[in-house]
């Protein structure tokens, strides 16, 4: 999908916070709340309008995209499982948790690429070739593979994940300004449709902590041992 792949990757990876919401419903079979239903709806109306750059002609050649906007989309729910899943293991170390799943990562990621190897799907690199790109490979292990990672656990653990998650904002902005350096026109579509998204992902905070605020008021009320109507 090349440049646009790359917006439409982190668009998505800021629908995060909306997944749980879908996830749960699936789950429990209970709708969410109004205010989640119409949050989920303005991000998807951002994310369509950055993925197809506001042209109709996309849905023509929608069977080109397709596949990769679901490996995008797989791997971001892959995301969220993994950070609802560090909520289970508390009294974990960011480091225990984080070397753990990676772990098991790594070993999963290794027998999938052997396997596609061995039935000759995918061609195994020459030594030439990881060589070349040696640099580029030491930068992503460091600093998005090692220092992100620990970063974002040990960050969602201190902030609890409702604060945490509004840091998802940051994503798209970097994406921009990084192409932006780099040559690449933003079009309206995809300016305005990141602004949707990211008011979406907002405003749905915002309604949570008042959901959480009025949820606490009556449990402080009857500490103070006045009585609740």
């Amino acid at each position: 999908m090349g440049e646009t792949g790359t917006i439409a990757a982190s668009i998505m990876e800021v629908l995060m916070p909306m997944i749980p919401i879908a996830l749960l419903a699936l789950h429990t079979r209970k709708w969410p709340p109004a205010y989640a239903i119409t949050s989920i709806a303005i991000a998807l109306a951002g994310a369509l309008l950055v993925i197809t750059n506001g042209s109709l002609a996309f849905f023509v050649t929608a069977s080109d995209q397709l596949f990769p906007l679901l490996l995008i989309f797989t791997g971001v729910v892959g995301w969220v499982v993994y950070s609802m899943g560090s909520a289970r293991f508390g009294g974990w170390s960011t480091l225990r948790y984080s070397t753990l799943t990676c772990l098991l990562g790594t070993g999963v990621s290794f027998g999938v690429v052997a396997t596609a190897t061995l039935l000759q799907w995918i061609p195994a690199p020459s030594w030439e070739s990881i060589s070349s790109i040696r640099y580029e490979m030491a930068f992503m292990v460091l600093l998005p593979g090692l220092v992100a990672l620990l970063s974002w656990n040990e960050g969602i653990k201190r902030l609890t994940p409702l604060n945490g998650i509004l840091f998802i904002n940051l994503v798209p902005v970097t994406t921009f300004a990084l192409m932006a350096l780099q040559g690449y026109e933003i079009s309206m579509f995809e300016f305005y449709g990141t602004l949707l998204v990211i008011f979406a992902l907002i405003r749905n905070n915002h309604f949570q902590r008042k959901q959480l605020r009025y949820g606490k008021r009556p449990e402080k009320t009857k500490r103070a041992g006045v009585p609740t109507a």
